[in-house]
């Protein structure tokens, strides 16, 4: 099979949009797939004809068909098991590709190499779920698919630094995953934790990312079709920086900068004053500067994520800056550091892409129109109806945006699976409509980052479900939702593990009251986890004890399932312990809520009866016992102790 006329095969016109179709077959939905009559008997040894510039496509391929007990090898000749090859004529759309299956052989023809990449990924797919027959022979089925996606970028972040650091290898299975759902941008998010020379007081004990792991990361990503990013944030969220000597000075409200209360305070202390750089300070910007000149040359991709988000010790009328915004004006204020700091990314090469936050300009429609036309604002929001239309305004005045949904199981131990359902399909959805180039999944680790990544692999699929093809965000139905996690998240033959994470991940809704306002966090999370000595008021005031109750039934149930889950792989007992945790971190939040209830007077958790005291102490060190041993199934030590003070404070107020 010739590649060069590999595409006289097929007509991409006569294929089926696959909303007709079963597609569960595929991770992420395609736009056109037909099957058709006959099947492909794949041998042991299959035999490539490889276009030009497609080395890295048949490495990947080559080397995932080995994991199947197929050996490939390039072929000179003109009959050829598969054939790849570039036709931009052919298939128009950036990034996408024709595979097609017949009983004489496979032919992929793509656009161009990321294209090529993702037919590689589909047909993987094909083949994983085709049956075996004699020897090691795989029945792949005919069909045709025709396929692109509909944002040119799709990325996830993850967060790094609160408080969570992940082992390098629990990175490069995560970087397998996101390939396989076709993710081509990826970022670490970074306040305190890479190892920059000049600031170990920084990131002593946070068992930071070295030069040359990043190195290693950037180049395993590329390997499997996807940038990875630089990501500093260079404003605000720096309190790790300042809170040390000798970088205080540089705060924007220095008489508010205290190590006590910020290693001190369980919840939701970045919301407080002193957090912030002074942006008018000369000082900072050195600093920024040569955070950049370590950081930047172990990424290949020339983009930087640098924040700029919630400058909430600005908005409070600043402290270095008060009068400078006095007389200009906060929103003039921080645009010209903005200013700066682009200048300071194009000092590196004007090759180089600015990615912001777009929390604050977003307001700003005179700043808007004054923004350089290369920077990328990434218009982040995390609430059910978030009105991501609004960055329609960068659409307008011809700038790239991204749209940056959630996984939502920040500030939650199970995750919150109905908000991010609909807050990654709204993002989806009004990011095509009003002209996002982009589709960022974060994930983020506020208060502690006590869930563990098992709980954001819900949230992180479906963000890649709707960013590749947004017609699946349209016509979604949760009812699906179980089998597509099972075949392509969990690996679940059983088919138990779907449901089980929907079932806990719901628990947040199952114990507030009807009327409840409490949004953007797990109530069950902030009665284990508050700063002085009796959970918020607010949070007490939204449980419902009937809720409590039956949330403390479905987690017995999802108990009793966990136990006949058959996951494959080598990450399926990881998930199995996490999720043994989590369960059981929930079911005594619960319990502990309902005591909490019962006793409506008490102003300290200390007040509760010795009785009742005792006996959740008794159920609440199983649980801290099991967190130490979750937490190092995946990440470094770094980070932990803040982390698991946070859920001790409840330990030291029972006692």
């Amino acid at each position: 099979m010739d590649v060069s006329s590999s595409s006289s095969l097929f007509s991409p016109s006569s294929l089926l949009s696959s909303s007709s179709l079963d597609t569960n077959l595929f991770a992420v939905e395609p736009h056109e797939v037909a099957f058709t009559q006959g099947s492909l008997k794949l041998g042991a040894d299959v035999s490539v004809g490889l276009g030009n510039g497609l080395k890295r496509v048949f490495e990947y391929l080559q080397d995932e068909l080995a994991d199947r007990k197929v050996a490939l090898k390039i072929s000179d000749d003109t009959e050829h098991i598969i054939s790849i090859g570039i036709d931009a004529d052919v298939v128009p759309e950036n990034e996408g590709y024709i595979l097609n299956i017949t009983e004489k052989g496979i032919s992929i023809v793509a656009h161009d190499e990321q294209g090529a990449f993702w037919a590689v990924v589909t047909l993987l797919e094909v083949v994983d779920s085709s049956s075996k027959i004699a020897g090691s022979r795989i029945k792949l089925p005919c069909l045709t698919v025709h396929d692109w996606p509909d944002y040119s970028v799709r990325g996830f972040l993850l967060d790094v630094s609160r408080d969570k650091v992940p082992s390098m290898e629990t990175l490069y299975r995560l970087v397998d995953r996101l390939a396989k759902y076709k993710i081509n941008q990826f970022q670490l998010y970074f306040e305190h934790v890479f190892a920059y020379r000049k600031h170990k007081a920084v990131w002593k004990n946070a068992s930071p990312f070295l030069p040359e792991e990043i190195q290693a990361l950037d180049l395993y990503c590329k390997r499997k079709n996807i940038e990875l990013v630089a990501n500093q944030n260079s404003l605000a969220h720096m309190h790790r920086w300042i809170m040390h000597k000798g970088y205080k000075e540089l705060a924007e409200t220095p008489s508010t900068v205290s190590k006590k209360n910020l290693e001190r305070e369980n919840y939701e202390h970045e919301g407080n004053p002193g957090y912030s750089l002074c942006p008018t300070n000369p000082g900072t910007l050195e600093l920024i500067e040569g955070l950049y000149k370590e950081l930047l040359p172990n990424f290949t991709c020339h983009t930087i994520n640098v924040g700029l988000d919630e400058p909430n010790d600005l908005v409070r009328g600043g402290e270095k800056s008060r009068a400078l915004i006095r007389k200009k004006g906060i929103s003039e204020v921080y645009f010209d550091y903005l200013q700066n700091i682009y200048k300071l990314v194009k000092s590196f090469g004007n090759d180089r892409v600015m990615q912001f936050w777009a929390d604050f300009i977003i307001t700003e429609d005179e700043l808007i129109r004054q923004l350089p036309k290369d920077v990328v604002p990434l218009l982040w929001g995390y609430e059910d109806e978030f009105p991501f239309e609004m960055g329609r305004k960068f659409y307008e005045n011809g700038i790239r945006w991204f749209v940056c949904p959630s996984t939502c199981s920040w500030s939650s131990i199970g995750g919150r699976a109905d908000d991010a359902i609909k807050n990654l399909s709204q993002a989806a959805l009004k990011g095509k409509e009003n002209g996002a180039a982009g589709y960022l999944i974060t994930e983020w680790g506020d208060n502690g980052h006590h869930h563990p990544l098992s709980v954001s692999q819900l949230g992180l699929y479906l963000g890649a479900r709707f960013s590749w093809n947004t017609r699946s965000a349209k016509k979604f139905s949760s009812d699906s939702l179980p089998l597509l996690l099972d075949n392509h998240v969990f690996h679940d033959k059983n088919h138990k593990m779907g449901q089980i994470s929907l079932k806990v991940g719901d628990v947040y809704k199952q114990v507030l009251k009807p009327n409840s306002t409490l949004t953007c966090c797990s109530a069950l999370l902030r009665i284990l986890v508050f700063n002085n000595d009796l959970p918020d008021r607010e949070v007490l005031e939204s449980l419902s004890k009937e809720g409590l109750q039956k949330a403390i039934e479905t987690l017995s149930e999802s108990k009793k399932h966990l136990q006949e889950a058959a996951l494959d792989g080598w990450e399926g007992g990881l998930v199995l312990q996490e999720y043994h945790w989590v369960i059981d971190a929930l079911s005594f939040a619960a319990k502990f809520g309902i005591v909490l209830l019962e006793n409506p007077a008490i102003k300290s958790v200390n007040d509760l009866k010795k009785s009742d005291r005792k006996e959740l102490l008794k159920e609440l060190i199983p649980v801290l016992d099991l967190y130490k041993t979750t937490w190092a199934l995946r990440n470094r030590k770094g980070g932990f102790e803040d982390s698991f003070r946070r859920l001790d404070h409840l330990r030291t107020l029972l006692k």
